[in-house]
């Protein structure tokens, strides 16, 4: 049976890969090399799974010997990058799946020296960002146009639940955390997750609405920021109308009135999911995720006055959400079909010679 290795440390692109693990599993000897968050999420499927890291990832590979490996991309990790370049040493070819439609020079780029990086094929989102990854990396890179496996998934999900309308129940804002402060993102761009959720939480406290503020941290966030920032609001989450939120994001957005964050994929599944949707951006100065703008009625404060202003707003049209996910149609049309057949083509291809300059 063709065996293919999955490796990842990224959790964007170990959500779009968990999506195709059990259709995956039909034809293919499958297990997973990973770190960090793709480790945390990869370990509860059925999938055999090794830990590893950087200096042991060749070796491994060696020893495994895969027809293909089929792996995320990363900023601040190297494992995915590394993956790419043990392959190619090894005569393995490689596949990379990109989850999002930003951030693609860093996804290639290694970080202690600047060197562009390639796999030997990417599946892009759609045909825009297929074209942006394609003029970063050259014509020599396979691509394929795949959607995105889990945003379909989504929406199957949420039309195959019976939909309640609302109760009397308080309405639930649930704010999705960017790791903005963490990894040292440009302040200037959007500022950091804390100042957003301080903004929203003074949102909601001023609120004419009786509320309850829902946050969920990134995985890659330090849990000691989030907890100091949890202490100077200890009142507020002593009253109980704000908490912490662990459960899977797709269950928290369906359960919630209002979904918020900076450029989180969460709020591309809120709006695939009929909520009411709010991005923060403060002081943006740049188009940090262009999707965001694309997407009708999706609302954007990139200011501190516009974020309780948005709020309210958002709060008299709770039951008028009829958000338009046109622009969004590429990506959700027989997306896991489009990337297993990605897969299938790539199994065939003979692999082609290393890169210059691609080297651990």
């Amino acid at each position: 049976m063709t065996s293919i290795v999955l490796i990842g440390n990224d959790h964007g692109g170990a959500v779009l890969l968990s999506c195709m693990l059990d259709e995956m599993l039909k034809h293919y000897d499958l297990r997973a090399l990973a770190s960090g968050p793709a480790y945390d999420l990869w370990k509860r499927s059925a999938i055999t799974i090794e830990d590893i890291g950087v200096n042991d990832l060749k070796a491994r590979l060696k020893y495994l010997q895969p027809d293909l490996i089929v792996t995320g991309t990363s900023h601040y990790s190297e494992l995915e990058r590394s993956s790419w370049i043990a392959a190619q040493d090894l005569n393995i070819p490689s596949l990379a799946v990109i989850d999002a439609w930003v951030n693609f020079p860093e996804r290639f780029t290694r970080l202690s020296d600047n060197t562009l990086i390639r796999p030997d094929a990417f599946t892009a989102i759609d045909q825009h960002t297929e074209t942006q990854i394609r003029d970063l990396l050259g014509d020599q890179v396979r691509s394929y146009v795949t959607g995105h496996p889990h945003l379909e998934g989504i929406v199957i999900r949420h039309h195959n639940r019976s939909q309640k309308p609302r109760g009397n129940t308080p309405p639930k804002v649930m704010f999705f955390s960017n790791p903005v402060h963490a990894v040292g993102y440009e302040v200037g761009s959007y500022r950091n997750q804390f100042d957003a959720i301080e903004m929203l939480f003074e949102a909601c406290a001023s609120s004419k609405e009786k509320l309850v503020l829902g946050i969920k941290p990134h995985p890659r966030e330090p849990h000691d920021q989030w907890q100091a920032w949890a202490q100077r609001h200890k009142n507020a989450f002593a009253q109980g109308w704000v908490r912490f939120e662990d459960a899977a994001s797709e269950d928290l957005i369906e359960n919630s009135d209002i979904v918020a964050g900076i450029t989180s994929m969460a709020l591309v599944e809120g709006v695939l999911m009929n909520k009411s949707v709010l991005s923060i951006q403060l002081s943006r100065h740049v188009q940090t995720n262009p999707i965001l703008d694309a997407i009708d009625g999706l609302r954007i404060a990139d200011n501190e006055s516009q974020v309780a202003e948005q709020l309210e707003i958002t709060l008299k049209t709770l039951d008028k959400v009829d958000s338009s996910v046109n622009t969004l149609s590429t990506a959700l049309i027989n997306s896991s079909d489009r990337l297993l057949n990605a897969i299938r083509r790539e199994v065939q291809f003979e692999h082609s010679m290393p890169f210059s300059g691609q080297s651990l």
